[in-house]
């Protein structure tokens, strides 16, 4: 959907959106979970506002018990920094997974030295492999 909405914006073509949609199996025989999941969209026909970044900030300024983080590029802002930092000192159980290798060297020390960082505040960091997701959970 996201890749058809930016397409729509940047072309100015009226894309037949039915065409692009796959129809629900409802005869499957997979089981069916419950699981909450939140989709994050952005491109450039989202406003000037950075709201994946403040949905983010409001996910970790509201965690009570835990916050884990999964990224293959653990680079923050001084915002970011400073929230994790803040939930440390709240007793929050911050933890952070890293690639152990590097796909880019430059960030992958980068990311090393964010999660020193968090560290020293008592944020738990773990690496795993080479991993290329994302993922906050609170």
């Amino acid at each position: 959907m996201r890749f058809i909405l930016d397409w729509r914006y940047t072309t100015k073509e009226d894309l037949d959106l039915e065409k692009y949609f796959i129809e629900e199996d409802t005869n499957s025989n997979h089981p069916s979970e419950n699981i909450g999941i939140q989709i994050v969209s952005s491109g450039p026909d989202i406003s000037e506002l950075d709201e994946i970044k403040y949905g983010y900030l409001k996910m970790i300024q509201k965690a009570r018990k835990y916050i884990y983080i999964q990224s293959p590029y653990l680079i923050l802002d001084s915002t970011f920094i400073d929230t994790l930092k803040i939930a440390c000192l709240s007793g929050v159980d911050v933890r952070v997974m890293i690639p152990s290798k590097p796909d880019h060297p430059f960030v992958y020390w980068a990311s090393y030295s964010y999660a020193g960082e968090l560290l020293k505040f008592g944020a738990k960091i773990y690496t795993y492999g080479q991993m290329h997701f994302y993922m906050l959970r609170q």
